[in-house]
């Protein structure tokens, strides 16, 4: 499963905004040089313009945070709240009525939140998280889909590539970010197919009342 690419504008205007003010500045800098050999004071004046773009770029990247960039930070935050865990951040960011699958197993609401302290009470245990890789998806306004791999290193050395994708929403441009789907996907890589274990996806579920 592959997400779709970020517009267009907003990657490299606020994402990844090194290319574009890098290549402002070369031209700048060019013109500046030009203009310091020929005299040319136009040629002066639309290299200090190219610099100051290059400048404005950073500094309007550094001030506007994307959809998408929020959805990553949620995510990488949720993930060093699983361990060790702190339920409290965990129910800060997760809706109440969130959806959990994975193979054969489709668990909501309260049983997804008793498989997670489930699995941090496991005689089995996990010893780390760490995130290889992530991407997210800007689905609609309000709509953000984030798949990453993760690392997850339980008690014993025991070391499980699982891959998975979560959607976020928020109902208001300046409400809170809340995980309303959780999906482990199966991968043709040996590592990451493995269906997790160890109360990822628990398999004794427990139905809401």
């Amino acid at each position: 499963m592959t997400l779709a690419d970020p517009p267009f504008l907003e990657h490299f205007l606020f994402e990844n905004p090194w290319p574009v003010s890098a290549a402002l500045a070369a031209v700048g800098l060019s013109l500046l040089w030009l203009a310091r050999q020929r005299g040319n004071p136009r040629h002066a004046t639309l290299g200090a313009i190219g610099v100051l773009l290059a400048i404005a770029v950073i500094v309007l990247s550094a001030v506007v945070t994307t959809m998408r960039e929020q959805a990553v930070r949620q995510t990488e935050q949720l993930v060093e709240a699983m361990n060790p865990l702190r339920m409290n951040k965990i129910r800060a960011v997760v809706d109440e009525r969130v959806s959990l699958s994975g193979g054969d197993e489709v668990r909501s609401g309260r049983s997804v939140f008793a498989g997670i302290e489930a699995a941090a009470d496991s005689r089995l245990g996990v010893e780390s998280h760490t995130i290889k890789s992530m991407d997210a998806e800007l689905v609609v306004d309000g709509h953000v889909r984030v798949m990453f791999d993760v690392l997850t290193i339980g008690r014993g050395g025991r070391r499980v590539i699982t891959r998975w994708l979560l959607d976020w929403r928020r109902s208001s441009s300046e409400g809170p970010w809340k995980l309303v789907a959780i999906r482990w996907l199966p991968s043709t890589d040996t590592m990451i197919g493995i269906q997790p274990q160890m109360g990822f996806i628990p398999h004794h579920p427990t139905d809401d009342p």
